[in-house]
This record gives structure tokens, sequence and C-alpha cells, in this order.
């Protein structure tokens, strides 16, 4: 036995260390149960001692929640934090005064339960202990056929994500970012990437609407790129008239 020190003291508090790195004369800390990264000074190791610790309990947002797995790669601290399921980078070229660098965070970035981190070069590699989710990929083509209630959408599912989309299809609304909660197509199951098309019905006629292609898998529902139209005015008489009518404005529109 050389030396110990008290990570329960008042106010330098570490309680439930995860994992710890030696760079030097000083320890690196994760405590699991305090959401912190901890810097201790051991270059007497007989009598190490407390030096500075970052805590984000209580902070919006927590990404050190939880604070678990830990790497240090050069000046850079990187740790993993499970119910945050985030990892954060944190400065440490000055010890005494580590710094936030940046962090990822949240169920998006598929870090679902992260324990352990390596970081190789330009990448970090983390071990998570839950299934990864991750949303299905859509892009969303320019609309077409548009006339005064109704139009064509267009979209393409390029990556299924995690599992095949339950669901897949277009939202549209009168606002922008229109969700799967606003109106919508709803054309089933997608078990393979590829192009898909929606009729939208029941438009209001000379109308702007926001759409979106979208598809729905356990992860979530992913979108594509928002596109805009606006819908033609409703002609109105004699209906063979105004087919002619409207046959002849759609050429002069093109």
């Amino acid at each position: 036995f050389v030396g110990a020190l008290d990570l329960n003291a008042s106010g330098e508090e570490l309680p439930n260390p995860r994992h710890i790195r030696i760079v030097g004369d000083y320890a690196f800390i994760t405590s699991n149960l305090y959401d912190a990264f901890g810097v201790v000074n051991i270059s007497n190791p007989a009598s190490p001692t407390y030096v500075t610790r970052i805590r984000t309990w209580g902070e919006t947002p927590n990404y050190l929640d939880s604070a678990y797995g830990l790497d240090i790669v050069g000046d850079y601290a990187y740790i993993t934090s499970i119910t945050a399921k985030s990892l954060t980078i944190i400065d440490i070229s000055t010890p005494t005064s580590p710094s936030l660098v940046s962090y990822v965070m949240g169920a998006a970035y598929a870090l679902n339960n992260p324990l352990g981190v390596v970081v190789i070069g330009n990448y970090a590699y983390i071990a998570c202990a839950q299934e990864v989710s991750i949303p299905a990929t859509v892009t969303t083509q320019a609309m077409t056929e548009v006339k005064a209630e109704t139009a064509t959408g267009d979209g393409t599912v390029t990556d299924l994500g995690t599992s095949d989309p339950t669901q897949h299809g277009h939202c549209w609304s009168t606002s922008p970012s229109p969700t799967i909660a606003d109106d919508k197509t709803e054309l089933g199951p997608k078990t393979a990437t590829g192009a898909f098309t929606s009729s939208l019905t029941e438009l209001t006629p000379k109308t702007l609407y926001y759409c979106r292609a979208y598809a729905t898998n356990i992860a979530g529902t992913g979108y594509g790129t928002e596109v805009t139209f606006t819908t033609r005015a409703r002609v109105l008489g004699n209906p063979h008239i105004d087919q002619l009518i409207y046959q002849h404005v759609e050429r002069i529109d093109r």
C-alpha cells in the first residue's frame, strides 16, 4: 500500500468511479453517480490530492449523465455517458483546468447505453450494451402532376436503418417541416431500399404546401428534405370546357 484519496470528501466528491486513466502526474476519473469527470494529482503517490472536476448534474443538457467510459489521446479526454447517450470531448491540455470541447448525445447518434470507448486516429470506437437503433434514410424529390386538389410525390428510401420500415410515404402541411402528425400517405412496410410514389389528395386550390417523404422503423421516423409546391386554381363551369382550359393553361405554364 502506498497512498489513497477519499473520493467522498465534501466538495470534492467523485463517487462510484468507473474508469481511470493516468497521464504524467495526473489521474483522470469518470464518476457515474455524480455525472462528473475529475482530476487527481498523483505526483506524490503516497498523498494524492484532488484537483478539480467538471460536473453536469442538474444542468441542461446534462452531457455527462452517468459518465462511464474514458480514453485519453494527446490533450483530449473522450468520455461516454450511459444515461445521456453521449460522447463528450474534454480539453485536458491544462489538467488543472479542463474544459469542454464538444459532445454528441441522444438516440439520434445511436449511442444506446455506451460503455467503453477507444480512440484511434480520427475515430472513436464505442461499445454499447444495447442494440443500436438507426432510423431509415429517406430523400424527397420534386412534386409532379400538381393540380388544384391533387399532386404526386416521389421519394426514395436509401437506407432501411436498424430494421425494415413498418410504414412509409409522404407527409404534408401548409406549415414548414411537416411530420406524420400532419396529413400523410401510408404505403405500408418497406422491405428494400428504392423509390416510391404517393398520391396526395384533398388539397386546397391555390395553396402553398410543404412536403417530406418519410419512413418509420423501430428507431423512429426518418424524413427526407422538404420540398414545396403550390396547387393550381380550380376552374369552374362546363367540365369539358374546363378540361380544355386547364390543358391550355397547363401548356402555357410549362
